[in-house]
């Protein structure tokens, strides 16, 4: 490589790094505490119910959580993965933003309301918040997709740069008999090339996660526009399906 083109990739790799590193580090540091927030965040008390196939009715569920919001609705359901729980928000209208959703969750297979600490409020939600938008919405999304980008660059011109650098040296050699600011060129290159494949993959993966709300807005604009048109020219009244059958005729499907 010519010292022209090395010193170029040197300029990329330098102003991609300070750009984004107060921003990679921030990522990094709310992302610890996400990897444990099940052991971190309080979770409801589940009493251990024989599995009979059975399951409570959720209309029943419903009614409760709205006995308590007077004035509200239910914009949509939240059933746990790993948990026989279902998790019911109230809000002041179907178009409110999920952060001001007040929770309420129950035993699928009893229909006991459990008692559970809010989903957004305390430490875990501000650590998620902060690593997924800056609390600032999708544009915060798609700014730290923007440095998530910035850092791939550095990534990449990073091992571009170590080509050079590890033909001079033995691989994990630190120059401790040099000046402190060799000895810490020598740490940083050998963190980087440990640490490539993992940051490498964190780096990308989290990019590509940036872009799942812009694509749920083109859905919802889209595609879930055209099956609320499916109903046009029916009667409109404010009967609504029990949920429960909703359920069932989902389930039987």
């Amino acid at each position: 490589m010519t010292a022209r083109r090395l010193r170029w990739w040197s300029w990329i790799h330098k102003w991609s790094c300070l750009v984004c590193t107060i921003f990679a580090l921030l990522l990094c540091l709310t992302g610890l505490p996400l990897i444990f927030h099940e052991e971190l965040e309080p979770n409801p008390a589940i009493d251990k119910v024989a599995e009979s196939g059975i399951r409570a009715s959720v209309d029943t569920m419903i009614a409760e959580a709205l006995a308590e919001r007077p004035g509200e609705v239910v914009p949509y359901l939240f059933y746990d993965r790993e948990k026989p729980i279902v998790k019911i928000p109230t809000a002041v209208s179907m178009t409110s933003a999920p952060d001001t959703f007040f929770y309420k969750v129950f035993d699928v297979r009893t229909g006991k309301a459990l008692s559970a600490d809010q989903p957004n409020e305390g430490f875990i939600y501000v650590m998620l918040r902060l690593h997924a938008d800056l609390f600032a919405g999708i544009k915060g999304t798609l700014f730290l997709g923007g440095m998530g980008l910035l850092l791939t660059v550095s990534i990449l011109s990073g091992m571009v740069l170590y080509g050079p650098f590890a033909r001079r040296l033995r691989f994990g050699e630190i120059r401790k008999r040099h000046s402190n600011r060799l000895r810490w060129l020598d740490l940083h290159n050998l963190l980087g090339i440990i640490t490539l494949a993992w940051f490498g993959i964190v780096t990308l993966t989290g990019v590509i996660n940036t872009l799942a709300a812009p694509i749920e807005l083109m859905w919802q604009s889209n595609q879930l526009l055209d099956m609320a048109t499916q109903n046009r020219g029916q009667a409109q009244g404010d009967r609504k399906a029990p949920v429960d059958l909703v359920l069932a005729n989902v389930r039987a499907a």
